[in-house]
């Protein structure tokens, strides 16, 4: 009725047109999807709305993951990268699982059902060690310890999924329903016999290693987040932006991922056959993959464009540097800050500097280290704040904004946390103080 309205309000005849065909589509699919409902309307148009609803449900983690798939694809293309592929091939596998779901929850044919239940097995043991080479190719292990990651990741889901498919090729039709019925809880593990009572158990075992996986990638990414963070405060002087807006977002989305699917594997896939309770994992899966993927191709891209993949390359980082070799860096570096002020400079990055030093980044940073206890960040950032204390003994009337920008910060925010970081009140007069160095401390 509604279209019919929209229709007869319609000017143009090429509109009609495609407002009327739009109407046998319409009837059509009601036709094709509730034969036994053609005489009652207002039902056809419940039990269609109830599918299509139902079909969204269950599709949305699917299609939230092919898009994003196709964007990585595409965004591969302007940047080829290796951390890159592996986000990729794990967006694919994660859209291939979840396929898997959809044909589990619209009740396929039972072949089709086997099919999908084997390479569902497969990829959801493959999806957190895929993530987990991605988060490692970004920020690299030693490549020794990097490929034991890669094939343990990558073996013990290609065993299980061999050997859930080659029970399935020797069960018979009955065996297979009755495994299926298992599955769906209509059976107990003591009724089942034979391949079925196996293949059971290999299921149970495939969901002890998902459990298993989820706590270890958890554990490894909290700790290669970390590292980002740590190497950040090595290369950059400037590091608010760059650790909100990609390590944090993406542990917190991958802790909450983990959590969910940890519970979801618990509770199986059969406890949520019931459609408005099945809505509440698939809108959480799909909010959450849309976070987790968007999240990984920003921090991927962002280091792409930068380059800063390449601090990995570093290999020299512990070799040492003699001690004369340092002292006259440090010497070096000391006239830079003090007589042309490096440190204002608007995001200034360590390869800068040892640039301007004609030295490399890995002695600079063994300099910082050794000499004084720094990181490159905090070094910089101590430098801008003792003058910015200077600024304002000169112009106690200063804005925060002008003091900010004319102490090398881009920002505010980022200004009144380093403020808030490296200084402190005298007890006796209420002064502001740069805290102690911790080589300070230590003297």
């Amino acid at each position: 009725m509604l279209i019919k309205l929209l229709c007869s309000k319609l000017g143009n005849a090429e509109e009609k047109h495609i407002c009327k065909f739009a109407i046998e589509c319409y009837k059509f699919a009601i036709t094709a999807f509730m034969p036994h409902l053609q005489d009652d309307k207002t039902a056809k148009v419940f039990k269609f709305a109830t599918i299509m609803l139902y079909s969204l449900v269950t599709s949305m983690p699917m299609i939230v993951c092919a898009v994003m798939t196709a964007q990585i694809i595409l965004e591969l293309r302007r940047h080829d990268s290796i951390a890159l592929r592996w986000l990729a091939a794990w967006a694919i596998v994660t859209t291939i699982l979840y396929g898997c779901h959809f044909v589990y929850y619209n009740h396929a044919h039972l072949h089709l059902l086997v099919i999908a239940d084997t390479i569902y097995t497969t990829c959801n043991l493959a999806v957190f060690p895929l993530y987990l080479i991605f988060i490692n190719t970004l920020i690299t292990l030693p490549p020794i310890l990097s490929r034991k990651i890669t094939w343990a990741g990558l073996a013990i889901p290609a065993i299980c999924g061999i050997g859930i498919a080659t029970l399935f090729g020797l069960m018979n039709e009955e065996e297979m329903r009755a495994f299926a019925e298992y599955y769906s809880q209509k059976r107990t593990m003591e009724e089942l016999t034979g391949l079925v009572q196996a293949q059971a158990i290999l299921h149970r075992i495939c969901r002890l290693l998902f459990a298993l996986e989820v706590a270890g990638v958890l554990t490894v990414i909290i700790k290669k987040m970390r590292r980002y963070n740590s190497l950040m405060d090595m290369f950059y002087a400037d590091t608010e932006e760059r650790k909100v807006k990609s390590g944090i977002w993406i542990t917190l989305s991958v802790i909450t991922m983990c959590i969910i699917a940890f519970l979801a594997n618990i509770i199986g896939r059969s406890a949520f056959n019931n459609e408005i309770i099945l809505a509440i994992p698939s809108i959480s899966f799909s909010v959450i993959l849309f976070g987790i993927a968007y999240s990984s191709l920003s921090f991927a891209v962002r280091l792409a464009e930068e380059e800063l993949h390449d601090f990995s390359k570093d290999r020299d980082t512990d070799k040492q540097v003699p001690n004369s070799s340092t002292a006259e860096i440090l010497k070096k570096l000391t006239a830079l800050m003090d007589e042309e002020e490096a440190f204002l400079t608007k995001d200034l990055r360590l390869n800068d500097i040892a640039k301007r030093l004609q030295t490399n980044r890995t002695t600079l940073q063994q300099t910082l280290r050794d000499r004084i206890d720094m990181t490159f960040s905090e070094y910089i950032n101590r430098q801008r704040i003792s003058y910015a204390l200077k600024l304002i003994k000169d112009n106690p009337k200063i804005t925060k904004k002008e003091l900010s920008f004319r102490s090398g910060y881009t920002t505010y925010s980022s200004f009144y946390r380093n403020y808030k970081l490296y200084t402190l009140r005298k007890h006796d007069d209420g002064s502001i103080i740069m805290k102690p160095t911790g080589k300070d401390c230590a003297n």
